[in-house]
């Protein structure tokens, strides 16, 4: 029998308590892959309130829904955006978000995260005017020369999922890069391989001019 929305919601409400104590509270949604429908979810990320009373975001993701192989790929992912995120942040000017905890549980894995201010690009980009657009594209350029410099031999650090709904920013600042659970060291031209393979972003354009 599928869960409802509300039974899944509920369900997850319980077992944020039960892992980051009842002080641990989710606020507001910010972000949702694959609406919750079909008894499942995929991903989605709250802003939260931690039993400190500090502002945080956590993000959820089913670890269970599919295959046995996508459920370790969905763990593996989790477990590379942490040490890709310290590594980013410690060797480079790329804003990044923190990984404070995560926890697995039978059908989860929880990650607590400092919470950035900023709206997802691709929410924005069709109403930036061209001052903005413009100093948020040099940004992303020097954010890319950086990754291309961990390598050599034609290889990079490659964030491996860049998009615009991958790019936080609030006004002409880019506040935050996320999604990094599919970094890798990699030939410089597979992250505009990946970019342009992607049928379904139809602003997928601009983050291609910015890795050619």
């Amino acid at each position: 029998m599928e869960k409802t929305r509300e039974a899944i919601e509920a369900d997850i409400q319980r077992r944020v308590t039960t892992h980051f104590g009842q002080g641990f509270a989710l606020l507001e949604k910010l972000d949702e892959t694959e609406n919750i429908k079909f008894g499942h979810i995929s991903r989605v990320v709250h802003k939260a309130r931690d039993g400190d009373g500090k502002i945080v975001a956590i993000i959820i993701v089913d670890s269970k829904r599919g295959r046995k192989q996508r459920q370790l790929e969905s763990l593996n992912i989790a477990v590379n955006e942490l040490h890709a995120l310290d590594f980013v942040r410690e060797n480079t000017t790329i804003p990044v978000s923190k990984v404070h905890k995560m926890v697995v549980d039978d059908q989860y894995i929880f990650q607590v995260m400092d919470f950035i201010e900023g709206t997802i690009l691709s929410s924005v980009y069709d109403t930036l005017d061209k001052s903005t657009f413009s100093a948020i594209e040099k940004q992303l350029r020097e954010y890319i020369s950086q990754l291309r410099k961990f390598g050599g031999d034609g290889k990079a650090l490659i964030h491996g999922c860049l998009g615009t709904y991958s790019i936080l920013v609030n006004g002409d600042k880019v506040t935050a890069l996320t999604n990094w659970g599919r970094s890798k060291e990699d030939d410089e031209s597979e992250e505009l391989r990946i970019t342009s393979a992607k049928a379904w972003d139809d602003q997928k354009e601009f983050i291609a001019n910015l890795l050619r």
